[in-house]
Formats: structure tokens, C-alpha cells, sequence
């Protein structure tokens, strides 16, 4: 029984590419999406400046998440986006410009994302600010344990 539903198989995939049936599947097509800045502090402690092209766009709490940040407060593409203390002392930074945020939708109605993120883990909690899909992984207190520099969280 095994080996007939095999050469049914079989039989069925010879005529279908005879047929052109896999060469009318759509192509992969990737779309350019909007930028946007996000930003989620999952800290305890520590407050966070958002810098865009060197304008302050935001201070984000502890445990504040923005997704997206108010576009009206971002300039004009490309970015270069900063994030620090408030006091200034720098966390993380990247930069991001049109066609760096993408969509791709694959035949058969999957899709995938892309863009640009920045994730730093301290000892007070994670901070994580990205432009298109946010970062997965595990929470910062599943990661195993780490060590940090002294001081990771002073402001």
C-alpha cells in the first residue's frame, strides 16, 4: 500500500511540472516599510534618553515601552539613533535609513520581517530599541547568569 500511494505521488508531481504548476507560484516580494523608532526599558532603575540625529525624542521610565515613537518628534531619514543615561553616558546606538525596514511576503501566504535593533542587558533589567520588528529572545531574567560591569546602572 505504502509503494502505490508512492507512484501516486509520484505520478502526481511529473504532471503538475509538466503542467507549469510550480512555475505559476508567486516569487518572493519584498516590500519597504516605514521607519519607526521603538524603544521598550525593561530596567528597574534606569531612565532613557532617545537621541535622533542628535535631537532628544524622548525619556523613557523604567519599565516604559514606546512602539513606535511618536513619529511627529522624529526627523527626516536617515537616523542615527542614540540611546543614553540622561545623564549622557552612552547605551547603545545604530543607524537606519530607508529600505533598511523590509516585509517579504513568500508564496504560500507566509511573510517575514526585517529591520534594525540594538538590545543592551544590564543588571537593573534589558533595554531594547529597534526600527521594524522588535528582537525576540528570552526575558532578561531567564538569561543565565552574567556578569556586569560596576556601575552598569548608574545614570
Amino acid at each position: 500500500m505504502r509503494l502505490a500511494w508512492a507512484t501516486i505521488a509520484a505520478i502526481i508531481a511529473t504532471v503538475a511540472a509538466a503542467c507549469g504548476v510550480a512555475a505559476s507560484l508567486p516569487a518572493s516580494i519584498v516590500i519597504i516599510e516605514p521607519l519607526t523608532v521603538s524603544i521598550s526599558n525593561e530596567t528597574s532603575t534606569l531612565a532613557v534618553k532617545v537621541m535622533v540625529n542628535g535631537n532628544e525624542v524622548g525619556i523613557f521610565q523604567p519599565g516604559e515601552r514606546a512602539d513606535p515613537i511618536d513619529q511627529s518628534r522624529l526627523p527626516s531619514p536617515p537616523w542615527h539613533v542614540v540611546a543614553t543615561t540622561l545623564s549622557g553616558r552612552p547605551l547603545t546606538a545604530y543607524d537606519v535609513k530607508p529600505g533598511d525596514v523590509t516585509r517579504t511576503e513568500y508564496g504560500g501566504g507566509s511573510s517575514g520581517q526585517s529591520g534594525k535593533a540594538m538590545r543592551v542587558d544590564l543588571s537593573c533589567g534589558r533595554i531594547d530599541i529597534w526600527s521594524g520588528p522588535p528582537m525576540l529572545g528570552p526575558p532578561h531574567d531567564l538569561m543565565p547568569g552574567r556578569s556586569y560591569a560596576p556601575g552598569d546602572c548608574d545614570p
